[in-house]
């Protein structure tokens, strides 16, 4: 790596950045409060009484099954489909998203040794990139442009060519194309703003707002202000219920997965007989639930790699079907053991265990097996 022209150099530790195990952790936290969590269910329409929005109907995208879920108050927080959701109550809404497409390229860890990440705040035209230590590999993001909201976005050769271009422009040894081990899309929902030309112009503000029937949409934002919206988001929906808001718990409170020491973990899965490189895989993933999942090695005899090359091991698999609202191979695959974002040749070389696996614990008929391969298949990131 060269210095010449650096912006900044920030330090983050390895495994920074890791929003789908963020979402799980949280959705974990809130079951453990009394939520119920559905996964793979598409709201179809609001539910009204007298004008006012009292729940949702809901389609299980799996199974077909069509559900209604009512309560006191609707929140809508869907990030970039937002728009989508207000306009079940209000057709004429004015959009208040601008979703903008960020990709993010993963490459051997040669590219960024040791656990220093790289911050380019601005780039000749105003974007900000990154290079981060992640999960053993390097992290090179982002592209910032307006995009279409699709449900699984594919990155665009320009775009990839964009980050080889200019992470080129400040490190060596040069990346070329086929370094590239993975490539992903996420859909940011930025705040319309009048005035602004791109949206990588756009700040990263939240805001809140209520429907003409009563529904509550809070968007925008960024993870570094989750805990502040939500802070909001609840004394917005006491106000609106006509409850005296309730002291915020929020700053202080302690997901599921950060609530026992690293050493004590760690020594835990060691001495349960994982190897090390498995036990820093686990604990990075799911923290403090690492035990329930090192206890399935032994009950379920599943110590066993899905993959040679990787530490994800047969028990995790297990662990998230049964607790982390695991349906599809690429519930996991993706958005657990993040193997497919790191490594989708892996992944893809992985497909028949985690199949089988599901399969057998989840019920399915063969024709359902089939179709989920082969959508995992299609559908895991490129290259």
């Amino acid at each position: 790596m060269r210095p010449e022209g650096l912006k900044a150099a920030v330090s983050f530790r390895d495994g920074a950045f890791r929003d789908s195990r963020m979402v799980i952790a949280l959705l974990k936290s809130a079951e453990e409060l009394g939520a119920r969590v559905v996964n793979h269910t598409e709201v179809t329409a609001l539910v009204k009484k007298n004008g006012r929005v009292v729940g949702v109907h809901a389609r299980d995208r799996i199974d077909g099954n069509e559900r209604e879920y009512r309560a006191p108050l609707v929140v809508n927080t869907t990030g970039p489909f937002a728009d989508r959701i207000r306009r079940m109550d209000d057709p004429d809404c004015e959009p208040l998203i601008l979703p903008s497409r960020g990709i993010h390229l993963v490459l051997p860890k040669r590219f960024l040794p040791g656990h220093d990440g790289v911050l380019i705040p601005k780039t000749r035209d105003g974007r900000v990139l990154f290079a981060l230590p992640y999960l053993g590999y390097a992290l090179v993001g982002t592209t910032d442009e307006e995009g279409a909201l699709e449900e699984f976005p594919v990155p665009k050769e320009k775009e990839i060519d964009f980050l080889i271009d200019h992470f080129n422009r400040y490190f060596t040894p040069p990346i070329h194309r086929s370094d590239i081990l993975s490539a992903f899309v996420g859909i940011r929902p930025l705040i319309r703003q009048p005035g602004r030309r791109s949206t990588a112009e756009l700040v990263r503000e939240y805001l809140t707002e209520v429907s003409p029937g009563g529904m509550l949409t809070i968007t925008g934002g960024k993870w570094t202000s989750y805990r502040a919206m939500a802070e909001r988001a609840v004394d917005e929906a006491c106000e609106l219920l006509g409850r005296r808001p309730i002291p915020c718990r929020t700053r202080d409170f302690p997901v599921v997965g950060s609530r026992r020491p690293r050493d004590e973990i760690f020594t835990l899965l060691r001495g349960g007989g994982l190897d090390e490189e498995s036990a820093e895989h686990l604990y990075a993933h799911y923290g403090n639930q690492s035990p329930q999942i090192l206890a399935l090695t032994e009950t379920e005899n599943a110590k066993g790699r899905i993959h040679p090359d990787h530490p994800v091991i047969e028990a995790e698999l297990l662990y998230t079907i049964r607790h982390e609202y695991v349906r599809k191979p690429l519930d996991f695959l993706v958005h657990r053991c993040s193997l497919g974002l790191l490594d989708p040749a892996a992944a893809r070389d992985a497909l028949p265990i985690v199949v089988e696996t599901m399969g057998r614990v989840l019920g399915w008929d063969a024709q359902t097996t089939t179709e989920m391969e082969k959508e995992a298949y299609a559908k895991l990131p490129l290259p």
